[in-house]
């Protein structure tokens, strides 16, 4: 991932000295092309725009930049993948944000873009003990604005989608920052009902199963299940011992009934022997 995102920013910088982009790209070109490891010292935080020039320069460069890193969007959603279960939660918060910011430029309100905020905000809460307040309070915000723009429904929606993602405290928290974020962009409410994601299956009684030929349901959960069958199979197999014992009895007097012939036969043919010779 790291290795794509130099590829991408050497490139950019190549195209843009030589304006290979000025007649094929319709985007605003940046005035002063910047050089790609200044582009990545002001990226990350280490060093900040001289000037006004310079900041726009840098923030038209960085959407071409992330536009062109749109082609390698798996490649960066893999790294971030690749961190889960190596309690690398820092880490991983920045290759998911990472792969939240090329997604910003591509295809932004998405439902992957929802979805990848919400692996940020999750590694975020692991890397700060669940502080959504101060630490992850960024992380949250993001979310939730991304969530709304992709499934609507405001908090409302957020909370039945992710009840079972994050924990209550969690999404208690998330309720107390959504009426910020309304306030903030404007949000208006769209009239979303909870509920509706809520299924409730119709109970179907016994006798509609046996009109279509199914078999109700066993009441109980597993281990009485798990009971029953061991049950039925221990009773089938009784019954297939005890059929195999009463062949074996059957078949017994058959058995010694050939065997007192041919001991009969037997003694006849000695004693013929014995005649002829006398």
């Amino acid at each position: 991932a790291e290795r794509a995102d130099a590829v991408v920013a050497l490139a950019l910088e190549k195209a843009l000295q030589e304006d290979w982009l000025s007649s094929k790209v319709a985007l605003p070109l940046p005035k002063a092309p910047l050089k790609a490891q200044r582009m990545a010292m002001i990226r990350e935080g280490f060093e900040k725009p001289t000037d006004a020039a310079e900041q726009e320069s840098f923030e038209r460069q960085e959407a071409l930049h992330r536009i062109l890193l749109g082609g390698l969007a798996n490649v960066l959603r893999g790294h971030a993948m690749s961190l889960r279960g190596l309690n690398r939660y820092v880490d991983q918060f920045q290759a998911w944000g990472r792969v939240a910011n090329v997604l910003l430029e591509v295809i932004p309100g998405s439902e992957l873009e929802a979805i990848v905020h919400l692996e940020a905000l999750s590694a975020q809460l692991l890397a700060t003990h669940l502080d959504y307040r101060i630490a992850a309070r960024g992380a949250m915000r993001d979310c939730l604005l991304k969530h709304h723009q992709a499934y609507g429904g405001g908090i409302e929606a957020f909370r039945v989608i992710n009840a079972q993602t994050f924990a209550a405290n969690v999404l208690d928290g998330a309720a107390q920052m959504w009426p910020e974020i309304v306030k903030e962009f404007g949000l208006p409410a769209d009239g979303y009902d909870a509920t509706a994601l809520c299924a409730r299956p119709r109970p179907v009684a016994a006798a509609e199963l046996r009109a279509e030929g199914q078999q109700p349901r066993p009441k109980g959960g597993f281990v009485e299940l798990l009971k029953r069958r061991t049950q039925a199979m221990s009773e089938t197999s009784s019954d297939a011992a005890h059929d195999g014992n009463s062949s074996a009895a059957a078949d017994t007097p058959a058995e010694g009934s050939q065997s007192s012939a041919a001991t009969a036969a037997s003694t006849t043919s000695i004693g013929a022997a014995r005649g002829t010779a006398g």
